[in-house]
């Protein structure tokens, strides 16, 4: 389109395209020549790009034919700003035979909901679709899950819930590879096996749920017949107890492949009460022994409250059973007040059997600093990398840096707990404290370092010049012709 019908505003980081004039026809073959050639276009706000003005959308809706707009278009994505929902008609022109993609950001704007109709009809060759919607009345459920039914080839698919129909379509689905449910809800029916007949999910590799039970999330597991789940993320809207921790984790081991699940990530929701007996919802070692029959765990989260409660046995346990793990973090973006079991000790063993873990958060007591001495040349190999350590309790700072960079050479950073207010005594000592420690760690490893080449060079030395005073040239060796043996 001609320069003289648009201008950048705005600043440098947020450029907003505004309309100068009306569009003509003599604007339009240009335009429709060029959008033949858009396989993606991404509506976002705010967008890098520069994003268009509602009131250029607005005119370009009411300029275009009628037919599709950008026909070879295959991935869209849209997310206006709330206050621009009168501009919702102009995306009948993107929507052709060919998507396969679309991605939706409603927010709660209910009469976004009206497009899903056309979509279904529209769209008919749907493979991914994400819908961001914040609204959770039954008759969007329903108009969410009309949609879905009506796609057969969907491999990736993320919404808010979905009811009876729509769970029974997609567990069909032999194409489905990865389930994100944003609000998911267990009222309408308490267990899904009860609906779910044959092979259900058989090619799923990843879940995402976001529940405030346990009931759905173990109901869903125990109906995936795939044995290829790679990947499982948990948002739980509520805090949720040991009991039923260690209920889901069972149900987890005995239905899922252990050679197949890598990750394991379980966030908690923002702004959830703190129960007044803590003890009751801890992460004890009998609520996560059944993990450990996963051997191939590479990534395992559990940002909870009130976090974990075991002592350093069972995180060597840990260690031994997840030697290929790169991620793992208990607690440590929580505000946890309890003392922890865990000590200094524990992060030995990770040390030791976790050559690539390369992110560790986990609070731990660090008051006592244990003696760990490696002599140079066999000094311990991983690549760790970053330390959380949440709210941990400390005092000895620099025996502690001495300590780190003794068991991590690769070590370059140690985070504290933050928060955006200000933490209450000893918590906000504590923190201080760690910085320090953070600061510490990179000197130490790189004196580690260059004591580690300084004696690499005198070995070498050393056995050059024993090889040079053992070697003995032939001419230097007496006659010995005629010597015969007895």
């Amino acid at each position: 389109m001609p320069q003289t019908l648009w201008e950048n505003s705005g600043t440098s980081f947020r450029v907003v395209i505004r309309l100068r004039r009306p569009i003509t026809s003599t604007d339009l073959p240009r335009l429709l020549f060029y959008s033949a050639r858009v396989r993606s276009l991404d509506m976002q706000y705010p967008s890098w790009f520069g994003t268009l003005h509602h009131e250029f959308l607005r005119a370009l809706g009411m300029s275009i034919p009628s037919q599709c707009f950008m026909p070879k278009l295959i991935h869209f994505t849209w997310s206006p700003k709330e206050t621009e929902s009168q501009i919702l008609p102009i995306m009948h022109h993107f929507l052709g035979p060919r998507i396969r993609k679309i991605d939706l950001r409603f927010a709660d704007d209910t009469a976004g909901l009206s497009i899903l109709p056309y979509i279904k009809s529209s769209c008919p060759l749907v493979s991914e679709f994400c819908l961001d919607f914040r609204g959770e009345d039954t008759l969007s459920v329903c108009l969410i899950s009309d949609a879905v039914c009506g796609w057969q080839h969907l491999t990736d698919l993320g919404i808010p819930n979905l009811d009876k129909a729509g769970f029974i379509h997609i567990a069909q689905l032999p194409s489905l590879k990865k389930l994100s449910l944003w609000s998911a809800k267990d009222t309408a029916f308490f267990h899904l096996p009860e609906f779910l007949s044959g092979p259900t999910f058989p090619s799923l590799k990843s879940l995402f749920v976001c529940c405030e039970t346990a009931r759905f999330c173990t109901g869903i597991v125990q109906v995936i017949s795939s044995r290829q789940l790679e990947r499982l993320v948990i948002r739980p809207l509520a805090i949720w107890t040991t009991s039923i921790w260690e209920q889901l984790h069972t149900i987890l081991r005995d239905c899922l492949d252990n050679t197949s699940l890598e990750s394991i990530e379980v966030e908690q929701g923002h702004g959830l009460g703190r129960p007044a007996d803590s003890a009751r919802y801890i992460l004890s070692s009998d609520a996560l022994r059944p993990l450990l029959a996963f051997k191939k765990l590479t990534c395992v989260i559990y940002q909870v409250y009130p976090g974990l409660d075991v002592d350093d046995d069972f995180l060597k346990e840990m260690a031994l059973a997840w030697p290929a793990i790169e991620t793992l973090q208990f607690g440590t973006q929580v505000l946890i007040t309890q003392q922890p079991r865990v000590t200094l000790n524990c992060l030995i063993a990770f040390a030791e059997h976790c050559r690539s873990l390369v992110n560790l958060g986990v609070r731990m007591n660090a008051t006592h600093v244990p003696e760990f001495t490696q002599e140079p040349g066999g000094r311990i190999s991983n690549w760790l990398n970053c330390l959380e350590v949440g709210t941990s309790p400390i005092t000895r700072e620099a025996h502690v840096a001495a300590f780190l960079s003794n068991l991590f050479p690769e070590l370059e950073f140690v985070f504290p707990f933050s928060h955006s207010e200000l933490l209450p005594e000893p918590l906000d000592s504590y923190a201080t404290s760690w910085s320090r420690v953070s600061a510490m760690v990179p000197v130490f490893c790189t004196v580690r370092s260059q004591e580690e080449e300084f004696w690499t060079e005198e070995v070498d030395d050393d056995v050059e010049k024993e090889e040079q005073a053992e070697t003995v040239t032939v001419d230097s060796l007496p006659d010995v012709v005629g010597l015969s043996l007895p």
